[in-house]
């Protein structure tokens, strides 16, 4: 299906699309997508990506208001808006670090 925004006079659909999976944080990457970097067109509505911490980095994330919770990875899917959007924020933090906050 085909999702798009429309310009001003004369009215031309563009479709909607996210780029390339981008990370939040310095200290994450993109280990697997759905999306393809050859794909001229970016990343389509409702394309998927994992996103995981560096090596010698744990990933946390606030999946409530109080409550953290430490993961192997998240993932990020491509929004109707155009953006890549996440369930839950996340961090990537050296494991020393984690502990002296936990």
């Amino acid at each position: 299906m085909l999702y798009c925004r429309w310009s001003s006079s004369p009215p031309l659909c563009s479709p909607i699309t996210c780029g390339y999976p981008h990370v939040e944080d310095a200290n994450a990457v993109i280990q697997k997508s759905s999306y393809n970097i050859e794909m001229s067109q970016g990343a389509q509505i409702g394309d998927q990506a994992k996103v995981v911490c560096a090596k010698n980095y744990q990933m946390l994330t606030n999946t409530s208001s109080t409550s953290v919770e430490a993961v192997d990875h998240v993932q990020v899917v491509c929004s109707s808006e155009g953006v890549w959007r996440t369930t839950y924020p996340y961090k990537c933090l050296n494991p020393t670090v984690i502990a002296k906050v936990t």
